[in-house]
């Protein structure tokens, strides 16, 4: 009976909704129980959409599968036919022009491959210009000693009041929380 009262009170325009109050306990229990049946109606088809993906990504999936092993196969193919052509050659690389898009293979070169671990020991050492340090604020050490009080912010080692650029009081607004 109060469902059906409240629900038809809650289908009203944004005037009225504005002017719509909890009034006693009743229906202040009624709003919990409400909020208890979104909850468990979001958290069934937050279920349902996560078993969908599931579904989605698994067929994906495969269907990547089929698509790569495909393509893969078409490539060995180009790549074969490729060798028996008389392709195109630069410095860098071979190439074969087609119609619908050309055939390329870029040349073997030398790289330099590293060890960042390794190689930061040796550029500290030698070449430190090479280094790049990334300076940044160790808050939650510094926040050890700042105490909020009504008048700012107070460094507790020196007693003095903070006035430093970059630190502020501010306010973390108050949040409204139920339990169920």
């Amino acid at each position: 009976m109060l469902d059906r009262v409240i629900d038809e009170q809650l289908n009203i325009d944004e005037e009225q909704k504005e002017s719509w109050r909890v009034k006693d306990d009743l229906m202040a229990d009624w709003c919990l129980e409400k909020l208890q049946l979104m909850e468990a109606e979001y958290k069934r088809f937050e279920m349902v959409a996560n078993e969908r993906i599931i579904t989605l990504e698994s067929s994906l999936d495969k269907e990547f599968e089929r698509y790569d092993n495909e393509r893969s196969f078409f490539l060995s193919k180009l790549q074969e036919y490729f060798e028996t052509v008389d392709a195109k050659e630069t410095k860098t690389q071979m190439t074969y022009k087609l119609p619908s898009g050309t055939l390329k293979v870029k040349k073997e070169q030398a790289v330099i491959e590293k060890d960042d671990a390794l190689l930061l020991e040796y550029l500290k050492r030698d070449y430190p210009e090479f280094v790049k340090v990334i300076e940044k604020p160790n808050y939650a050490e510094f926040k050890k000693i700042l105490m909020i009080t009504d008048d700012g912010i107070v460094n507790m080692k020196t007693g003095e009041l903070m006035d430093v650029e970059g630190l502020r009081k501010g306010l973390r607004p108050a949040e409204f929380e139920i339990k169920f």
